[in-house]
């Protein structure tokens, strides 16, 4: 999730959708914007960035969003304040996208048997709530925001994106997982910050 969810969200479920059916996974990914208007078109350069995005219209984040979805992954740390400020519950499975890839890369791939939620909570095991106020550098965990930018920014944005959800992908279903099960592996909401939004 973002701003507007014109540009980096809308970017980022099309990229997150592109890597689970990669992966053959069974998953829902859908994006929003903390202060979007609603039924707006993908940005011209984000269109070309990414390839999908032609049908994309902007939606406001609501609560009942958050509330439905296993994992929220924000842009920006602004967005994640938003977010919790929202629906304070959720903060457990809220996270930037930067942030929450660097923690899962720490942590390490799920494990068999282990659910969706019970891997985001063991990932977010050494986290507080208190990190939302506390970092001293929360643009660090941003995902820079192309618009207003050349073709170029965009499509380096996407290419972070890119990287970020692929490793989570294979993170969060490992290739041998997915092998195991067939073609069908454990489903899960995965909210492309997905209850993300786009700026």
């Amino acid at each position: 999730m973002c701003t507007a969810n014109v540009c980096r969200s809308p970017m980022a479920e099309a990229l997150l959708r592109l890597h689970l059916r990669a992966a053959a996974v069974s998953a829902t990914a859908a994006s929003a914007g903390t202060r979007a208007e609603e039924s707006l078109p993908a940005a011209p350069y984000a269109r070309r960035a990414v390839p999908g995005l032609g049908e994309h219209r902007s939606r406001r984040l609501t609560s009942e969003m958050i509330s439905a979805a296993d994992l929220v992954l924000a842009m920006a740390n602004e967005h994640l304040r938003e977010v919790v400020a929202a629906e304070p519950d959720s903060f457990v499975r809220s996270f930037t996208l930067r942030d929450f890839a660097a923690r899962a890369a720490r942590h390490g791939a799920r494990s068999a048997g282990e659910t969706f939620s019970e891997w985001v909570a063991a990932v977010a095991a050494d986290r507080s709530v208190s990190d939302l106020v506390a970092t001293t550098s929360p643009a660090a965990d941003d995902i820079a925001d192309p618009m207003g930018g050349e073709l170029v920014d965009h499509q380096i944005t996407a290419a972070e994106l890119s990287h970020l959800l692929r490793d989570l992908v294979t993170l969060a279903w490992p290739p041998q997982e997915v092998r195991a099960s067939g073609a069908r592996p454990p489903s899960a909401r995965a909210r492309d910050g997905s209850r993300a939004g786009a700026s």
